[in-house]
């Protein structure tokens, strides 16, 4: 278990950050070996689970390819609950916030303790109420519970923070939520500003690259990625990029060093259509595709993977129809 220490609280889908004021959260990283048979643990909440939650990233941390230990961050969340009541102070209840959320705790439980954090605010004056932090966690916690409206509540005041990390999360969130509503052209706006508002952001430019892939457009997908870290994620995607730029090798070679690192549905299935169209190799693509079955992933991986297995199928039955017998090609030679 790795234990890893985060800086300035801006709302982050997978880290607890440090709250201010001298309070810090830690963020909790499941960073061991998965089983040999990939299956996810119910405990953990993976970050990359299906193409949804890479759409949810708002770090700027290279954390695309852990998973979060859902039981060891509702412990801290407990801990800091204690906390929050025997010193009732700014930077615990924003750690309790932040806590909750990343544990994947309910909205409503995030909100209560923004809530008691504004009446702790009020006391010293009456004009304060929740602090921008908490009301960016409260909107990404909107977010994931598909609370889209809650969720904009928050955002015109998020927006105008003065804190570039602030401000950008926020723009990538408007983004997450308008892509969520089908509104693409809109998303990727929301997301090419918060990419402005701090050079290069990361989330933003995760998700630029990774709708880019979907809707085909692999130049721009490609110059997002280099933009990010070059973690198994990154490297998955530039595996498409280059098995649809014509680079066989390339995306083979990609995905060899994305599956030594990570073996989950979106690796397998992703590896797989490159074993299936870069090396036309049937029996490498089925093998990745069983290894998938059964993973969670989400509807999209399970259609695209139950896509791949018919087509493998259909190549396999090519391959077993018996030739024709040389008597009975010579037969029909003579009879036309």
């Amino acid at each position: 278990m790795k234990i890893i220490k985060t800086s300035l609280t801006v709302g982050l889908a997978v880290a607890l950050a440090s709250c201010g004021g001298g309070g810090e959260v830690k963020e909790v990283v499941d960073n061991e070996k998965r089983p040999d048979d990939g299956m996810e643990k119910e405990a953990e909440i993976d970050v990359s689970r299906g193409f949804n939650t890479l759409i949810l990233s708002l770090s700027n941390d290279k954390l695309t390819s852990h998973a979060v230990d859902k039981g060891a961050a509702e412990e801290i969340a407990r801990s800091l609950e204690t906390a929050a009541k025997s010193e009732p102070k700014r930077e615990n209840y924003l750690a309790l916030i932040a806590a909750r959320r990343i544990a994947g705790m309910s909205y409503e439980s995030v909100a209560q303790a923004a809530s008691q954090l504004a009446d702790i605010e009020m006391k010293k004056d009456i004009d304060r109420g929740v602090p921008i932090i908490a009301k960016l966690e409260l909107a990404i916690a909107a977010v994931r519970a598909k609370k889209y409206s809650m969720a904009e509540h928050f955002l015109p005041s998020i927006l105008n923070s003065k804190i570039a990390d602030v401000k950008a999360a926020g723009y990538n969130l408007q983004g997450v939520i308008e892509y969520a509503d089908g509104r693409v052209p809109e998303a990727i706006n929301s997301w090419l500003i918060a990419r402005k508002e701090k050079d290069k952001y990361q989330p933003a430019t995760l998700n630029l690259a990774m709708v880019s892939l979907k809707r085909g457009a692999y130049k721009f997908a490609d110059a997002m990625l280099k933009d990010l870290d070059d973690d198994w994620l990154v490297q998955l995607g530039k595996a498409t990029v280059e098995r649809m730029s014509g680079n066989a090798k390339g995306s083979v070679d990609l995905c060899q060093k994305v599956l030594a690192e990570k073996k989950n549905k979106l690796t397998l299935v992703n590896c797989a259509v490159t074993a299936y169209q870069s090396e036309g190799n049937f029996d490498k693509a089925k093998q990745l595709v069983n290894d998938a079955a059964g993973m969670r992933g989400g509807a999209e991986l399970d259609k695209r993977s139950g896509e791949l297995s018919d087509r493998i199928a259909k190549e396999a039955a090519k391959d077993k129809k018996p030739a024709a017998k040389p008597e009975k090609e010579a037969e029909s030679k003579k009879a036309g």
